[in-house]
């Protein structure tokens, strides 16, 4: 990136993770609706993680995947409403259901 012609850790850092969104769109615990596939309707979730650097989100109903910034534009939007994290959604009853 200076044109050294050697790759210090700064930069190689860089190029590896990509530069820091200046703003990230969401923070953890904003409420949100996600689309899913495999129910193929909008079902109301919580951000419980952002990556800062890469501004991707990790669901509760997805818990362990991480929603890159591109796939959120066509995937998540806000809610109108507050979150009201007591009533399980629908994702997550049918997740339950599944599992037991």
């Amino acid at each position: 990136r200076d044109g050294n012609g050697v790759v210090d850790f700064e930069e190689f850092q860089l190029a590896v993770l990509g530069e820091p969104s200046a703003k990230a769109a969401w923070v953890a615990g904003d409420g949100v609706q996600y689309f899913s596939r495999s129910i193929g309707r909008w079902v109301d979730c919580k951000i419980v993680q952002v990556h800062a650097r890469t501004g991707a989100v990790m669901l509760d109903v997805r818990a362990g995947h991480w929603l890159r910034a591109q796939e959120q534009q066509t995937l998540l939007r806000r809610t109108a409403g507050t979150f009201d994290e007591t009533r399980p959604t629908l994702l997550q009853k049918r997740f339950r259901s599944d599992v037991n």
